[in-house]
């Protein structure tokens, strides 16, 4: 991330939805200890069908690993 990018934070709650434009950077983080269920559409389409896939199976060893490979950093990897 340059000095230039910020990071926008905003909550979203059950049947809240949220929406990145082409290119910009974004994340997301479940914070609260309860499972959660997440429906994403990617349009145009990009190919994470194997990075959801092996995200599935993975052990925490090669988890790191899997993120560099499909191009995903977290939050967290910047700094709060």
């Amino acid at each position: 991330m340059t000095d230039t990018e910020s990071i926008a934070r905003c909550s979203k709650g059950p049947g809240d939805t949220a929406h990145a434009a082409v290119g910009d950077v974004h994340a997301l983080r479940k914070e609260r200890a309860e499972p959660a269920t997440l429906l994403m559409a990617l349009s145009p389409g990009v190919p994470r069908e194997e990075y959801f896939a092996q995200l599935a199976t993975v052990n925490e060893r090669d988890l790191n690993r899997l993120h560099e490979a499909h191009d995903n950093h977290f939050p967290d990897d910047y700094g709060r």
